[in-house]
């Protein structure tokens, strides 16, 4: 296991302490508040409970002895409990899925796994969710298949996290497409938004972590290195990887474009997790370390690389988001350092946190 460097020190190291304070007064403030009168509970991981209880199991670990692990454990039993009263998607990030990948994250650590299975109901649901064939919905991390495999290889080794894999990547087979000497997987359009759909009728080959092929490969990578891989697992991996490799524009832009599509000529794309080179690169180290791909390392590092010296005029960043903007682009420079150790990636984390705290607006924001 890599020793972790701590890159946040100095001036900016008390500047990231004074924004985590007041981040955190600002959360207990609005958890602490009664839901208004006909407002529906906010459960999920991308802007509930359930990712509510994901911050403050963390900060514990920052901060113990103040309580915030029982509050972590108050916030998940919230989430779970609201899914009881709601009709809502299965899907990860805005689902009940997320729900229960925050409860597996948590087990051994917060939760004690010999403890009653607070998500049992969930898993089986996904389960029989993901025994629906052929597969008519989405393959991404947010609300589709990568998802659900990412709840997989969280719940095991107990029980459905291993067969949640196994249906996932059957899934993934299913609908791989082969394009020269790669594969990938088709979004079609009416998945699509309509906006999106009009510029793509025919559909998209999505190159964004978030929605397309590279979180595919972050699935596969992480099902490789967990041993839970099919035999389907490793030749998807790798014709996955091809493909995103064989995507490269390079541009003033960055290195890959937001998709690829029939009649449609993209290049470039913002610097983000969900879309972009630094999401794209850091999934593709992941895979070369699991994998043991030497080449598919130096081509993440090469994206890496190309993308800290991008600064904010060339980033299309807007603000201080994980998903896209600069606070996420921040995170996975230093991810991308701590694994690489690589100098030039270090001070681009350093650039991107003191531009996320500079966008800050106390009392706001």
């Amino acid at each position: 296991m890599l020793s972790w460097e701590p890159l946040l020190a100095g001036d900016l190291g008390r500047r990231s302490h004074l924004a985590l304070k007041e981040i955190t007064e600002d959360l207990l403030r609005r958890v602490a508040s009664p839901p208004g009168a006909g407002d529906l509970p906010h459960f999920s991981l991308a802007r509930g409970h359930a990712g509510q209880a994901l911050f403050f199991a963390y900060l514990d670990r920052v901060l113990p002895g103040e309580g915030y692990d029982d509050l972590a454990i108050d916030l998940l039993e919230r989430a779970v409990d609201a899914l009881s009263n709601l009709d809502v998607r299965p899907g990860l990030y805005s689902g009940f899925a997320g729900v229960a990948w925050v409860a597996e994250h948590l087990q051994g650590w917060l939760l004690d796994p010999d403890d009653a299975d607070p998500v049992e109901g969930i898993m089986a649901a996904i389960l029989e969710h993901l025994q629906q064939t052929p597969w008519r919905r989405h393959y991404d991390l947010i609300g589709g298949l990568v998802g659900f495999g990412a709840l997989g290889l969280e719940r095991h080794p107990r029980s459905g996290g291993a067969e949640c894999v196994a249906l996932v990547t059957a899934h993934l087979a299913e609908l791989a497409e082969r394009q020269g000497e790669g594969l990938t997987w088709l979004t079609r359009p009416e998945l699509l938004t309509p906006q999106a759909a009009e510029m793509t009728p025919q559909g998209q080959y999505d190159v964004g972590v978030a929605h397309g092929v590279p979180g595919v490969v972050g699935f596969l990578a992480e099902a490789v290195g967990a041993g839970l891989a099919p035999p389907a697992a490793g030749p998807l991996l790798a014709g996955a990887v091809r493909w995103i490799l064989s995507c490269k524009r390079p541009s003033r832009g960055g290195l890959f474009p937001y998709h690829i599509a029939p009649g449609s000529d993209l290049s470039g794309s913002r610097l983000a997790w969900c879309y972009g080179d630094p999401g794209i690169a850091t999934v593709l180290l992941a895979a070369a370390r699991h994998a043991g791909e030497p080449s598919w390392e130096r081509e993440a590092l090469e994206a890496a690389r190309l993308a800290a010296a991008r600064d904010w005029s060339s980033s299309s960043v807007r603000d201080s988001c994980l998903c896209h903007g600069g606070a996420g682009v921040a995170h996975l420079f230093n991810r991308l350092f701590q694994a690489s150790r690589d100098p030039e990636l270090a001070e681009a984390a350093r650039y991107w946190f003191e531009w996320t705290l500079a966008d800050r607006k106390p009392g706001k924001g």
